[in-house]
């Protein structure tokens, strides 16, 4: 993709972890996350969600953070690998609220809905289109959601900045970028039929349903959001010291 020709016929979609996370831990991937590729649009985005197990005795965070403390290295924590925006979001958590949660990894979402399940771990952070039935049929309970407001797919479960943790966000994202030196007249061009995908009614209201808000909106939407989260997760990952394993 790096090496695409840049005339709007290869794009670009991709998960927020792709070019904000990936490069920190893997610098010598072959291509620079901020020189080689053009934002177009912002697709969506869908905050992370805590949950634990139906026995896990913390029902927010901030009993679970109170609990941590009190008995450090013994609550573990499930994501879906490493490298993914959860993992960076649970190291960006234990730095935050300054406790020595165990951070387990598993091979995706359904890796972590099935040690919950099974009880091989006390909690989890995932995506509300994985946990939010579960939340629904309560085989598992939901602590908070890690976004600046409440999901409308999840109205009643508080954020984790209301919940005992002020200022804590971890976002994950979806958009489209194209190749470094694209025209800026293809680029408008493009964000403008995402745009205008993005505002057809049905669509948006079933990515909310999912957990997921639709964004679109010019490409320095995208620019703001990539750049903010480059410098975020980047410095969470050198300071936990995470590494491609």
């Amino acid at each position: 993709m790096a090496r695409a020709a840049p005339d709007g016929y290869t794009l670009l979609a991709c998960a927020s972890s792709v070019l904000t996370i990936a490069p920190a831990i893997q610098p010598n991937s072959g291509f620079d996350a901020q020189r080689d590729f053009a934002p177009v649009s912002l697709i969506y985005e869908s905050p992370l969600i805590f949950v634990g197990t139906r026995a896990f005795p913390p029902k927010t965070i901030g009993e679970l953070i109170a609990r941590a403390n009190a008995e450090p290295g013994k609550i573990n924590l499930a994501y879906p690998g490493n490298g993914t925006t959860n993992h960076a979001a649970a190291a960006l958590f234990n730095r935050s609220a300054r406790t020595d949660i165990v951070l387990v990894p598993y091979v995706g979402n359904a890796g972590v809905v099935n040690a919950l399940l099974r009880g091989d771990v006390d909690m989890a952070i995932d995506s509300i289109p994985t946990s939010g039935p579960l939340i629904r049929d309560g085989a598992v309970k939901a602590l908070a959601v890690a976004g600046v407001h409440r999901s409308p797919a999840l109205p009643d479960v508080p954020t984790v900045a209301e919940s005992g943790l002020p200022g804590y966000e971890a976002i994950f994202w979806n958009g489209i970028f194209a190749p470094a030196g694209t025209p800026a007249p293809i680029i408008a061009r493009l964000s403008a039929e995402v745009d205008r995908a993005l505002r057809q009614p049905a669509l948006g209201e079933q990515m909310r349903a999912a957990g997921a808000e639709p964004r679109g909106g010019a490409p320095e939407v995208l620019a703001r959001r990539f750049e903010a989260d480059f410098a975020t997760w980047g410095r969470v990952i050198r300071d936990a010291r995470i590494r491609n394993e």
